[in-house]
């Protein structure tokens, strides 16, 4: 398999999926086996919980400047979860890379159910093992379902 990453050996590991599953759990897990993994802090406009702390858990902005920084790019995605906007910012996964960083992106996978009455039954998914205790296992793809005409 051929080594994708770049010159400096950075490192985008995503884990998405849906409420409740676990990611948080298998993050904190990651990061005592490897604790320079960094997390990617996102940008949210719902206000902090308890205990949490602005730069450490999320970046904290109102709804205008979300939407201002929306519309000039600046986010590599951005979803409405709950009420709030939820958003990585280019720029903080630019920082991580230019350091050298290996980083984790937790995402929330907002999963729709196709209606009773829709044609589409297509799927794709894809799947990482990911070994316990070091990074040099290799990743495999699951193959796209077959779709139907």
């Amino acid at each position: 398999m051929t080594d994708t990453r770049p010159q400096n050996n950075s490192l985008l590991i995503v884990l998405s999926a849906p409420s409740g599953t676990g990611k948080t759990t298998i993050c904190n897990r990651l990061r005592e086996v490897r604790p320079d993994i960094k997390f990617s802090v996102s940008h949210t406009t719902r206000p902090p919980r308890q205990n949490e702390r602005e730069g450490v858990d999320y970046h904290f902005i109102n709804g205008e400047r979300f939407e201002a920084m929306q519309k000039k790019g600046e986010f590599l995605e951005s979803a409405w979860v709950h009420n709030h906007f939820y958003g990585t910012a280019h720029s903080t996964l630019k920082a991580h890379r230019d350091r050298g960083e290996d980083v984790i992106l937790e995402r929330t996978l907002r999963v729709r159910r196709p209606s009773a009455n829709s044609n589409s039954t297509r799927c794709s998914s894809s799947f990482c093992r990911l070994p316990c205790a070091s990074w040099n296992g290799a990743c495999g793809n699951a193959a796209p379902s077959p779709r139907k005409k």
